[in-house]
């Protein structure tokens, strides 16, 4: 009876909550998400951040799009390294999805605060985010 009230009271934000409550990043694609973000961050190519040979076998493009250790293919290079080695995203324990829902809520210019209840991170994470984003559309403007 509370929330039948409250709803009445307060349609928009109702609404608002209703919306949110199915939004999280359990329901964007892996794939999609994480495609697109790496493409995001390599526009010259799929390469080894260290020596930059192109990664061109299927075994290691799958890895490289679903974010997990890749040895350099060159034999005078030999060392690791993932999608976001050496970028804005390198060491960060965000999935794609969370990182990909989290640029749109930016974007969308959704608070923090509510943030915080779709991502399961704190407002300092937003925060910092917030700002990794900005440096990367600096850099590739």
């Amino acid at each position: 009876m509370q929330q039948l009230q409250y709803d009445t009271e307060h349609p928009q934000k109702s609404a608002a909550a209703k919306a949110s409550a199915g939004f999280h990043p359990g329901k964007v694609a892996w794939s999609e998400s994480a495609h697109w973000m790496i493409d995001q961050l390599h526009t010259d190519g799929k390469r080894c951040p260290h020596c930059g040979v192109e990664i061109v076998d299927e075994a290691r493009l799958r890895r490289w799009y679903q974010v997990e250790r890749i040895k350099c293919s060159s034999t005078e290079c030999g060392r690791f390294y993932t999608s976001t080695t050496n970028t804005e995203l390198s060491g960060s324990t965000l999935d794609p999805r969370e990182l990909y829902l989290l640029k749109c809520l930016i974007e969308w210019g959704v608070s923090p605060t509510t943030i915080i209840t779709i991502i399961p991170v704190n407002k300092e994470t937003v925060g910092r985010w917030v700002k990794r984003f900005q440096a990367m559309e600096q850099l590739s403007a």
